[in-house]
């Protein structure tokens, strides 16, 4: 056996034997990507994501339109006629009123104070509310969301976008939104007011529409449940594909039936009402957020592809996977992750994962 050294010119680096038996001869960093599949996790139950993850242990309203008394609604940045508390659109049942903001301009601001102030937060998990969109052109606009103390006059916890909460793109409809308190950084705070402020930058108008039905809940179980998919330590993963696997115990028969007997608007068998809320972050900021309502929300987005589906007229289940068009590099260094909040009670499934085919990167 001959013994010998390969060495670089200039800073003279020596190439090595790798471990998994290859030469390294470059000085610069090399990656390799180790195949895995990992699914998405939630701290409280693992894996499971049929779980019960709506907010309805208690709740405290805090606006319908007016139609009952709740919490003192007034403009605080703006002119009358900016907000204004409508018949044209209602969600409450048995009600006639909502909060028109069709008229507002950046920076227009209207709240809604708990008579008395000091409302604690303690015990509640989120901010829910319904809203209907008649225009929202695009990501330059938005609807901001806060607490605030009327004593010093400021901010409480974090403003967030309702744009991360919503499907923008669905107008002339109500559509709900669930909000988690600790998004807002007020996780057992205690607050006087809440606040929703109008953004407009760049061309086109600001967002039109009605707020309704606006209240604060929370469950006993902790829901919602955030699932995520995370790189470990120094570590990035390389996505390629999420994969949907669901079943559920119900009658589907459909006599004669040549093609699968799936509702379009429901998950198999369950409605959801605040719905998947599919969020990418990176640098612990939302780059991309999207709502589901429906499997049909989910299976017509670009990418995603029915893989299986089989039923005995008694029980179902469901396999459909999102392909990245590029994979989703997601950095440790960049706190960088994927999630997929449950908001509704999804526990009458028997069975729903969420699993990533992915690569782990290393250096080498």
């Amino acid at each position: 056996m001959i013994n010998s050294h390969i060495v670089g010119r200039g800073i003279r680096n020596k190439a090595d034997v790798h471990e998994d038996g290859f030469l390294k001869v470059d000085a610069r960093p090399h990656y390799i990507y180790r195949p895995t599949a990992l699914y998405l996790t939630n701290p409280i139950n693992g894996n499971n994501m049929a779980v019960n993850g709506s907010a309805t242990d208690i709740s405290t309203n805090v606006y319908d339109g007016n139609d009952n008394t709740y919490w003192t609604w007034s403009i605080i940045s703006g002119v009358a006629g900016d907000f204004v508390e409508s018949t044209d659109q209602n969600h409450t049942p048995g009600g006639q009123y909502s909060l028109d903001f069709s008229a507002s301009e950046d920076s227009d601001t209207t709240q809604f104070a708990y008579p008395g102030g000091n409302f604690s937060l303690s015990g509640y998990t989120v901010l829910t509310g319904w809203i209907y969109l008649t225009s929202w052109a695009d990501l330059t606009k938005n609807i901001f969301i806060y607490g605030w103390d009327l004593t010093s006059d400021s901010m409480l916890g974090l403003s967030v976008s309702l744009s991360d909460y919503i499907n923008i793109a669905n107008l002339n409809v109500w559509q709900s939104y669930t909000i988690s308190l600790s998004d807002m950084g007020l996780t057992g705070q205690t607050i006087d007011a809440i606040r929703y402020e109008i953004e407009d930058d760049g061309p086109g108008g600001a967002p039109d529409g009605y707020l309704d039905d606006i209240s604060f809940a929370g469950s006993a179980t902790g829901g919602p449940f955030e699932y995520t998919i995370a790189p470990s330590i120094g570590q990035s993963l390389r996505i390629h594909t999420l994969t949907y696997s669901l079943a559920q115990d119900y009658d589907n028969t459909l006599a004669n039936a040549t093609m699968p007997n799936l509702d379009w608007n429901k998950l198999l068998n369950v409605t959801l009402n605040s719905g998947l809320l599919y969020r990418r972050y990176a640098f612990e900021s939302i780059q991309f957020s999207a709502n589901w309502t429906t499997l049909l929300d989910i299976v017509a987005s670009p990418g995603t592809t029915m893989d299986m589906y089989g039923s005995t007229g008694s029980s179902v289940f469901l396999t459909f996977s999102y392909h990245f068009a590029v994979p989703a590099d997601l950095a440790y260094s960049r706190r960088d992750k994927i999630s997929i909040q449950v908001s509704d009670n999804l526990s009458a499934l028997s069975f729903f994962r969420i699993n990533a085919n992915c690569s782990i990167e290393s250096e080498v």
